[in-house]
């Protein structure tokens, strides 16, 4: 073999000794940022994961949860409301039967305040040992101020007659009245604290 076919071949093969690491290390530097932008792509999930993450999804399910319970209590909220306008609405429609001693209410309950010294709707004051109720918001009118109703207690069918002096915000049903301490005393002990009445406005 000449020399010159030995050189050369040396020359050929450092060439392709330089022409493999030319193409090489192109590639290294490309495949070091993608596994670097793949590891900054994965770490902060890695990272979440461990504690955020798993926080959030802690938190993601407990806010799935509250938001299913918020969603059930709304229903129930709801239905409780339905149940209630339905029971007002049944009241409202069985309220009223005129006699000629004057309209008997049905449907009502009955419950008690202190009065404190405070005039009521009516414009008057009056002591705890008055004799006096106040009629539901959605039935009361100045018009009734000073009239007389007759209460009955639907358990004990004990009476009472009371004066109308105020009304009444938050009765359960348009038909129930909040009464003195002395006119629920009359009919029941204020232990009880409610009870179903049936009532008489009288003409």
């Amino acid at each position: 073999m000449s020399s010159f076919t030995f050189v050369t071949r040396i020359a050929l093969l450092i060439q392709a000794v330089l022409l493999i690491i030319s193409i090489a290390s192109p590639v290294h530097a490309v495949v070091v940022p993608v596994h670097h932008v793949l590891r900054r792509d994965n770490g902060p999930h890695h990272g979440n994961f461990k504690g955020g993450f798993n926080a959030g999804h802690g938190n993601g399910a407990s806010s799935s949860a509250t938001d299913d319970t918020s969603s059930a209590t709304a229903d129930s909220a709801t239905t409780a409301t339905e149940v209630a306008t339905t029971s007002t609405d049944t009241a409202a429609t069985t309220a009223s039967t005129t006699s000629s001693s004057g309209t008997t209410y049905t449907g009502g309950y009955a419950t008690y305040f202190y009065q404190e010294g405070v005039a009521g709707a009516c414009g008057t004051v009056h002591s705890d040992s008055d004799l006096i109720v106040a009629v539901d918001e959605d039935m009361y009118s100045s018009d009734l101020c000073g009239k007389t109703v007759v209460i009955t207690n639907v358990a004990s069918g004990a009476t009472v007659t009371a004066t109308v002096a105020d009304e009444c915000p938050g009765c359960a049903t348009s038909t129930s009245l909040d009464l003195s301490v002395a006119a629920f005393e009359a009919l029941s002990d204020l232990s009880v604290g409610t009870f179903a009445i049936t009532w008489v406005l009288e003409d």
